[in-house]
């Protein structure tokens, strides 16, 4: 009776596993499709950030030309008193009028630099913008459940080649930019 018992126990056993196997074997299974780009060569080849970089260089140099004016208007004044022999005893109103020329020239200076910076900003963030919105939609349409980016500081430390989907991102994302 006892051996009957752990016959039938085994049977059981055996016939489980053998489901489990069978389950295992047959069951769907969950593949993830990773890929990875090189997000600073992608930034960099994508036209749209060619083109911002034209406009961001022409709002630079229409600021830096208007920064060149004033200084050649503060040195025309300055050679002016030199000429007149008023650069050692300057009036209240010269000292004034020059340290209000120096100080419009300073101020636009910084609004230079402060515009710059904000303009800089405006427009990387607009590119990451429709970068990122392209490389979702891409994802979706490719299947790819995950997309990393690498970064100068090494967010992804390693990625096989076969992996790195960077040119075909380039490549489609420009070809929509065309559009």
């Amino acid at each position: 009776m006892r051996i009957k018992n752990l016959i039938i126990v085994n049977v059981i056993v055996s016939l489980l596993f053998f489901c489990f196997f069978i389950y295992w074997l047959y069951s769907p299974k969950i593949h993830t499709k990773i890929a990875y780009v090189r997000t600073a060569v992608l930034v960099d080849k994508y036209l749209g950030t060619k083109e911002a970089q034209k406009k961001f260089e022409k709002k630079t140099s229409d600021w830096q030309a208007g920064g060149d004016t004033l200084k050649k208007r503060l040195e025309n004044f300055i050679d002016s008193l030199q000429k007149i022999g008023k650069t050692q005893n300057l009036d209240k109103q010269t000292t004034e009028l020059l340290e209000k020329k120096q100080k419009e020239f300073a101020n636009y200076q910084n609004y230079i630099q402060q515009n710059m910076q904000v303009e800089e900003q405006k427009a990387m963030e607009g590119i990451f913008k429709q970068v990122n919105s392209f490389i979702e939609q891409y994802a979706k349409d490719k299947g790819i459940d995950l997309i990393l980016g690498t970064t100068q500081q090494g967010s992804l430390l390693y990625g096989h080649k076969a992996l790195d989907i960077t040119d075909d991102i380039v490549d489609a994302l420009n070809k929509q930019y065309r559009k």
